[in-house]
């Protein structure tokens, strides 16, 4: 028979698991408000003004922190009767930008129209992006709620709650009710997360696309050796990671990318060593052939074969579809 926990057992382990979450909400409440806020409102109080794409590429060069990737733009506008030309592609942070997703917006740009956002007393000043109040106004969000049911949740711990006796039965039924329900918010909250982290939806989209690829020549603009730390208890693991940078010609204008699949712009080989051997074999100027999405050139791909870490999805699937069945029993036994 099992003997149930001591009162002092329970109040300790609902104390270490609130602390770290009201500390971690408020983190991200902060970071929000006094990091992220004031970038993004300054930009949101420019002028929507209409611009013309001048350059849009990528500079890749070696240092001695190794392969350097830098995306460039510049753009002209023109603003109180006078022309301006400005290369700020994002005023409002400097964040590092997915070279696909620079691709693709630089394809938007081209077509038109293209807007930049002038700063009306000084219209030297401009940005290519928008403010993106949505971001910095999540994390006060997000983390004000996360602390604020991190404070409820200890101050319960503390301050016991009476139930009244004609009341005891019903309150198993409810609680045993919302312990299914927090475990199915969790499972599919659990889901989605794993459809990030392992790039799920990438990895669906290119087999879906694969049969409207098409081979293009490339050219190796550089490679390097990319050190990641590992996560959880592996956190005191580095991994390297290879990173590989190219180019290719299709619709008139020149592409860069660093995928070596869809989903993968790093590629774990092993050690230093063996990623060092296998980087040899793309030297720089090296031509090769890729595979691209012609109505999307900014899709491409070394290999757009089925990969064993497609397998992946079962979990997810398995998460989300478990967690609404949750939901549905919930449900039911209403």
């Amino acid at each position: 028979m099992n003997t149930p926990l001591p009162p002092w057992r329970i109040k300790l382990i609902r104390t270490v698991l609130g602390l770290p979450a009201l500390a971690v909400g408020i983190l991200l409440a902060w970071a929000g408000y006094f990091h992220q806020m004031e970038d993004h409102e300054k930009v949101a109080s420019w002028v929507k003004t209409p611009c013309r794409i001048l350059s849009w590429g990528v500079n890749v060069s070696q240092s001695s922190f190794g392969l350097k990737v830098q995306p460039v733009m510049s753009f002209e506008y023109a603003y109180g009767g006078k022309t301006y030309r400005s290369s700020n592609y994002d005023e409002a942070t400097d964040w590092l930008v997915d070279l696909r997703d620079f691709e693709a917006e630089g394809h938007a740009a081209r077509r038109g129209p293209a807007y930049c956002y002038v700063n009306p007393d000084k219209p030297a000043e401009a940005s290519f992006r928008a403010a993106r109040l949505w971001f910095p106004f999540s994390l006060i969000g997000g983390g004000a709620a996360l602390a604020l049911a991190a404070m409820v949740f200890l101050i319960l711990t503390y301050i016991p709650r009476r139930i009244r006796p004609y009341d005891r039965d019903g309150m198993q039924g409810r609680v045993g009710r919302r312990v299914l329900g927090g475990m199915a918010l969790f499972l599919i909250g659990l889901g989605v997360y794993q459809l990030w982290q392992f790039n799920l939806v990438d990895k669906v989209y290119a087999q879906v696309v694969r049969s409207q690829l098409i081979r293009v020549p490339a050219r190796v603009e550089g490679t390097g050796i990319v050190e990641e730390r590992g996560s959880g208890r592996h956190y005191n693991r580095r991994y390297q990671k290879a990173h590989l940078v190219y180019s290719y010609e299709h619709g008139g204008r020149r592409w860069h990318s660093d995928r070596w699949y869809f989903d993968a712009r790093r590629l774990d080989v092993g050690s230093k060593e063996t990623t060092r051997a296998m980087l040899a074999r793309y030297p720089a100027g090296l031509e090769m052939g890729i595979w691209i999405l012609p109505d999307k050139p900014w899709y491409s791909t070394l290999d757009p074969g089925l990969r064993w870490d497609f397998l992946w999805l079962i979990l997810p699937v398995g998460f989300i579809s478990g967690g609404l069945w949750l939901l549905g029993d919930i449900r039911r036994r209403r």
